[in-house]
């Protein structure tokens, strides 16, 4: 996987050493077994997935609680280099963003609102005509 040069934190470190060489719907399933230790569980509405162009972006809004924690992984398949994510608040503000050259991004965050948060997904780097990704969202039990 392309890490690009850049500083990790653990959490990076193993959700990218549980998603090397693996379909998009593999990397996931493996995200959801390292992050149940951790106490994150999906949410029913937080996934997002499909096939991209290069630069092509999609959104999606999640109806998130307020103080809740969030915890938002999306990864690409081996013709991707590079995916992004951000979300943003009802106002429009960037809550979070990972914009790091990597081909799994994610995002950590408390919600300051209950209310809808809209989640954009971005192709940045893919070698062939399209490339397939798949978001999840996680929020950590109380």
């Amino acid at each position: 996987m392309n890490i690009g040069v850049y500083r990790v934190g653990i959490l990076g470190l193993l959700l990218m050493s549980a998603c090397a060489n693996a379909s998009t719907l593999q990397q996931i399933q493996r995200v959801d077994e390292l992050l149940a230790t951790k106490d994150y569980y999906p949410i029913e509405q937080g996934d997002l997935y499909g096939k991209l162009d290069k630069y092509g972006s999609r959104t999606k809004s999640l109806e998130l609680m307020q103080g809740r924690e969030y915890l938002i992984v999306g990864v690409c398949d081996n013709d991707c280099s590079d995916i992004d994510l951000s979300i943003h608040n009802s106002q429009g503000e960037i809550v979070d963003s990972d914009d790091h050259i990597n081909d799994l991004a994610k995002l950590k965050f408390a919600a300051i609102d209950d209310g809808l948060y809209d989640l954009e997904v971005e192709m940045y780097s893919c070698k062939t005509a399209y490339c397939y990704y798949r978001v999840r969202s996680y929020m950590k039990s109380e």
